[in-house]
């Protein structure tokens, strides 16, 4: 885990009120998840601004042209959290994963609720 990158998405993204809870639970292995479900259950009412709501398909469309070199930090309930990854791989991850996902660069987060079946809800938003 990254903590720095952790706490820097919080504070850049997440309303004043919810940044200490937030980044107590993402730095506490029991309560990690619990933050990880805040985010993607109720993003509108703790991120900073209102975010348009999209599909897995339209995030090449809104992100535009992506540099496949960048890096890109991963917060999940399974599979790479904590980890780095190419930008490229971890949008792929984040297109095939049935669990809740929130990719952070430095330009951009975007997370992904979870679902059962379908196409999974995502927010984006460029910094």
């Amino acid at each position: 885990m990254d903590f720095s990158i952790e706490n820097d998405f919080v504070k850049r993204a997440i309303k004043k009120d919810y940044q200490e809870r937030i980044i107590f639970e993402l730095q506490s292995q029991k309560h990690r998840e619990k933050a990880i479900d805040r985010l993607s259950h109720s993003p509108e009412t703790i991120l900073k601004d209102v975010f348009t709501e999209y599909t897995v398909n339209d995030f090449s469309n809104v992100l535009g042209n992506i540099n496949a070199k960048e890096k890109c930090y991963i917060i999940s309930q399974n599979l790479h959290d904590g980890e780095e990854l190419l930008l490229k791989d971890a949008i792929e991850y984040f297109r095939n994963s049935y669990t809740v996902v929130i990719l952070i660069t430095y330009n951009f987060f975007a997370i992904k609720a979870e679902v059962e079946k379908g196409s999974a809800p995502i927010w984006i938003y460029k910094f």
